[in-house]
């Protein structure tokens, strides 16, 4: 839409003035708080030509205005600045990252937490499915002596792990003889036929009395890896947010939150790419009076998750845009370098 630098100001003034405050906005408030230069009364006939255009809305006649689904779009996608992070809001996240956590679903759990934590809305994380598991690697080693750590990774830098109790102490020479025989069997394979389970056991020897615990395991890996796993964090915390008060609205969002296979359809973004949709952009109904800013993050070879955040139309895009940003392409660094340091 073409519309003139000053309108666009005071556009840009509304929606960030709102976003702060959460109230109407005023032309004569708007001119005490921001630096426009301008008066009220231009401010006021700017305004009211903004409400014209669908840029704004005035809740009720005596108040001030409010913006559009139209006017938060034209703010997302050209008014808003860039922000970076500060180094102390940079923190947490390379301490989460330092963890150097291995497991997928660990790393966007925690990550999930994180993000809801700093941005103070719900967050989402979504692994990605894979259609099919091939076997690229397999570590087995006894942590103690009736524990048995085993590690699988996928071709495409999936790790997952499981400790195994064992009913007596193992021993390390045969678990080192059961792990060099997954890895001559299986690896570069997609299933676990019973010829090769007969291959492995043989070549096992002693180690073969724990393979009916590891194979027990390495399905239970399969299955998991198939369906793409949903993880929401700080439900609550969108009962914080003014728009939310209502009971009828937040239940009808919590509900549908609730539901995971129901968010696992959420239309993911391009790799590398953050989207955002915007109250009725959102083709879900329970979500209507919300936003949705997602990112896809890389995590390993040809695989990619999604983190992001769920929360009222009245967001502070920008910042939360930068926090994704920051989360995403540190999530994809650290993630590879994971990945890597546990297949060489």
């Amino acid at each position: 839409m073409d519309i003139s630098s000053r309108k666009r100001e005071i556009l840009k003034a509304i929606v960030e003035d709102y976003i702060e405050t959460a109230e109407p906005v005023g032309s004569k408030s708007l001119v005490e708080r921001r630096e426009l230069g301008l008066s009220s009364a231009t401010v006021r006939n700017e305004m009211a030509d903004l409400e014209s255009m669908g840029l704004l809305e005035q809740p009720h006649t005596s108040s001030g205005r409010i913006p559009s689904m139209k006017g938060y779009r034209m703010y997302v996608n050209e008014l808003m600045e860039n922000k970076n992070l500060t180094p102390q809001e940079m923190e947490p996240i390379n301490h989460l990252l330092g963890l150097r956590i291995a497991e997928l679903d660990t790393l966007l759990t925690r990550a999930s937490k994180l993000l809801s934590e700093l941005t103070n809305y719900t967050s989402i994380a979504i692994t990605p499915a894979t259609a099919r598991v091939r076997f690229a690697r397999f570590e087995l080693f006894l942590s103690e002596p009736n524990s048995l750590v085993c590690v699988m990774v996928t071709d495409s830098g999936i790790i997952k792990s499981k400790l195994l109790r064992l009913s007596r102490p193992g021993d390390e020479a045969s678990v080192r003889n059961l792990s060099a025989a997954l890895n001559t069997v299986l690896s570069g394979h997609t299933d676990m036929t019973d010829r090769r389970l007969d291959e492995i056991a043989c070549l096992a020897g002693e180690g073969s009395r724990y393979l009916p615990a590891v194979v027990s395991f390495l399905r239970e890996c399969c299955d998991d890896l198939s369906e793409r796993e949903v993880i929401i964090s700080g439900t609550s915390r969108l009962l914080t947010h003014p728009e939310f008060r209502n009971a009828d609205r937040a239940h009808e969002l919590i509900e549908f939150l609730s539901e995971r296979q129901e968010v696992s359809r959420l239309p993911a973004p391009a790799p590398d790419s953050i989207r955002v949709l915007i109250g009725p952009e959102n083709a879900v109904s329970e979500l209507r009076d919300s936003s949705v800013v997602i990112a896809s993050v890389p995590l390993g070879d040809r695989l990619s998750g999604i983190i992001g955040v769920v929360g009222p139309t009245r967001m502070e895009y920008s910042k939360l845009i930068s926090h994704l940003n920051y989360f995403t392409r540190q999530l994809g660094i650290r993630g590879d370098d994971n990945w890597k340091d546990k297949k060489t």
